[in-house]
């Protein structure tokens, strides 16, 4: 089977494609990776530590951001800034993937933000499995694809724009390649089976029908533990566990943090000591992965940027949070938890007094954790629970058998690393 990885340089994307080469060897399944020149570039010594075969798809060079710009109307709109509106670069690109395809020849394919492996997929008709935290799996029924802001249901006219302008290239592009067959986003987006490391709470476009959510835990590397400082005694603690991403924020933050009684425990893997040191009174500093579920279980408030692992686990432990979007995902993650009254999302352009406003309302209105376990109660008993592995382990099998059975060819051969 070959496991695709194309975009998206955060850790959740690392530790999920390891862990589950990892699992599938564990059943004597034979896997290949194939990833984008940029995650090889980023994470080349992680991915060295997997021993199986392994392919850098060299795609065309194209001036993209990978992260998404908040001032997009829709996923079309963050294709487009992928390339998918630059015929040339498209063509290139998924001839690049259909090479990787001709050689592995995969009986499956497990998609991890791939869109164009998903795209290959289609037109070899390779079963596929995409696993995703949601943002690069919009639903297909939406009108216009991932609608990200509309709250009347109706299409504004940059997401349709945004999206017919991808329609209209990639009909152009596989017109180029032979094919007569036509797709559109919202057929790309149908195609693959649909596995949500995420909980409804969680999904950047809300709760979907039918779909199975099975939010994947793990830490990168091997997490350390992580205590909470003391605190001043005889005082209440009120424990904030905080992730830090962005330099620049983290003196105001933090200056507002450090008040009264707060213990403070914080992961910030681009510290500067310039700033705090590391052992601040109530203040302990990590730059290197811990284990967060002992300090969720005990935690009073999460202060993050709108990863959706990290607002999973929240959700889950009954802890309000505070949150500082980097980019559009997590700023559809952010607004999520504040609509469920999960939460404070405070966008660009806060202030002082902005955020010292959110911190009391979250540290003296006791609703907040009352809503909290509400609906963390509800997620467990009715929506989560189903097991990531076993979900992945059960498709990648069913799709060997149909290729054991003469409906499509198995094999897989040995190449270079590059494609």
């Amino acid at each position: 089977m070959l496991l695709a990885w194309e975009r998206g340089l955060n850790l959740g994307h690392l530790v999920r494609v390891q862990a589950t080469v990892w699992r599938l060897q564990a059943q004597r399944l034979r896997v290949t990776l194939a990833v984008s020149p940029a995650i090889a570039a980023r994470y080349g010594a992680e991915l060295k530590t997997l021993s199986c075969e392994q392919f850098v798809v060299r795609e065309p060079r194209h001036s993209m951001g990978w992260c998404a710009p908040m001032q997009l109307s829709s996923f079309a709109g963050v294709l487009a800034a992928q390339g998918w509106t630059d015929g040339p670069w498209l063509t290139g690109a998924l001839a690049a993937w259909q090479r990787l395809f001709s050689v592995v020849k995969p009986a499956c394919v497990v998609l991890d933000y791939a869109p164009l492996a998903c795209l290959t997929a289609w037109l070899s008709g390779v079963p596929a499995l995409h696993v995703s935290s949601g943002f690069d799996a919009p639903p297909p029924d939406h009108t216009g694809i991932g609608r990200f802001r509309s709250s009347t249901g109706e299409v504004s006219a940059a997401e349709m724009a945004e999206t017919t302008s991808v329609n209209t290239i990639l009909h152009q592009v596989l017109r180029s390649f032979g094919t007569r067959r036509n797709i559109r986003l919202r057929d790309l987006f149908s195609y693959p089976r649909l596995l949500l490391d995420c909980i409804p709470q969680t999904d950047p476009y809300g709760c979907r029908v039918g779909e199975v959510y099975a939010p994947f835990f793990s830490e990168p590397g091997k997490p350390h533990a992580a205590h909470w400082p003391e605190s001043v005694a005889g005082q209440e603690v009120y424990r904030i566990f905080v992730y830090i991403r962005e330099n620049a924020i983290a003196p105001s933050l933090l200056t507002c943090l450090l008040q009264a009684s707060n213990s403070v425990v914080c992961f910030w893997p681009d510290h500067d000591s310039s700033m705090y040191d590391r052992h601040t009174q109530g203040l302990v500093i990590h730059t290197e992965p811990v284990e967060l579920h002992p300090l969720f279980e005990t935690a009073s408030l999460i202060v993050g940027y709108g990863s959706v692992g990290i607002s999973t686990r929240a959700v889950l432990a009954n802890v309000p949070q505070l949150i500082f979007p980097t980019d559009l995902e997590k700023q559809m993650v952010g607004r999520r938890i504040q609509k469920q009254g999960l939460g404070i999302c405070l966008e660009p352009g806060w202030d002082a007094s902005a955020l010292q406003q959110a911190y009391e309302r979250l540290r003296f209105d006791e609703g907040w954790s009352r809503r909290s376990a509400a609906i963390g109660a509800h997620t467990l008993g009715q929506r989560v629970g189903v097991d990531y592995f076993g979900e992945v382990l059960s498709f990648v099998e069913s799709a060997l058998m149909q290729a054991q059975a003469g409906t499509r060819s198995g094999a897989v051969v040995e190449s270079n690393k590059n494609v």
